[in-house]
């Protein structure tokens, strides 16, 4: 870090006291940051990886900082700043991504559950079909033979 040569004098032979300490200048056309910014661009670069990640912390942590940065804008009278509003609208977003992402999941999950199920009833339904066909030529056709005993035959 280099000194700020402001305090420097011929008395002192060109050096910056060591004990004191000056602000850091701004050239001109440059001003500080104002207070809040950097919550509000924390905000909004959040709330555009939520909406690509689908990250429901992340997505919860943007609509924080955002709050917080409209809360002290508000706090000092000043108008509210555009990356907080940006960074409020991606956090929504993405919480909503993710939502549906997750009821996409869930969809495709009971149809995978609805999938299974019907192959196993489709496969019960086969051998009990094979059963009372070697029952009916054991047998023949003068015996009654019906599904609800080929049930109760292949549960018990």
């Amino acid at each position: 870090m280099t000194p700020n040569m402001t305090n420097a004098t011929p008395e002192n032979n060109g050096a910056v006291p060591q004990n004191q300490y000056t602000p850091p200048q701004y050239p001109y056309g440059v001003a500080p940051p104002e207070p809040g910014s950097g919550e509000a661009l924390a905000a909004m670069i959040l709330g555009i990886s939520s909406i690509v990640s689908f990250n429901v912390p992340q997505a919860v942590v943007a609509l924080v900082l955002a709050g917080m940065s409209n809360k002290k804008q508000d706090s000092m009278g000043r108008e509210r700043l555009s990356h907080a509003k940006a960074g409020k609208i991606m956090g929504i977003v993405g919480l909503a991504f993710a939502a549906g992402f997750i009821a996409l999941y869930f969809i495709y999950f009971a149809a995978i559950v609805a999938v299974m199920i019907a192959a196993m009833m489709t496969s019960f339904s086969e051998a009990a079909a094979e059963k009372a066909d070697a029952h009916f030529d054991t047998y023949g056709e003068g015996v009654s033979y019906s599904y609800v005993q080929e049930v109760e035959e292949y549960a018990g």
